[in-house]
């Protein structure tokens, strides 16, 4: 990645089925919500997952033990970052979710 540019991971896209968005527009709706909040450059990774690791990392991150539709973690949120921004890391379980694609959207920014 160079400077000036996003870098969007998509995880477990296998998780979707349906019609369900596919890698391309997972990231087109990632940088349209980056964008909307002004972040124009770092990366971010989407990971889609079942309910059984939702609900782990649920519990590991939250002491909730039970399943979710999203979790995020922000990373640079808290100063200058010392490399190229790393924006965090979303989370989304497809069978906890009414809308994916809201999902995607709304997830960076709980």
């Amino acid at each position: 990645m160079s400077d000036g540019e996003l870098d969007i991971e998509v995880l477990g896209i296998r998780a979707l089925g349906g019609d369900a968005p596919g890698p391309l527009e997972v990231r087109e709706l990632c940088v349209l919500a980056l964008a909307s909040a002004g972040l124009e450059e770092g990366h971010m990774a989407v990971e889609f997952v079942d309910e059984e690791r939702i609900r782990a990392l649920n519990r590991e991150h939250r002491a909730i033990d039970a399943p979710t539709d999203v979790l995020s973690f922000g990373v640079d949120e808290d100063g200058d970052p010392s490399g190229p921004r790393e924006l965090g890391d979303v989370v989304i379980c497809p069978g906890h979710t009414s809308d994916v694609r809201e999902a995607i959207v709304h997830g960076r920014f709980i």
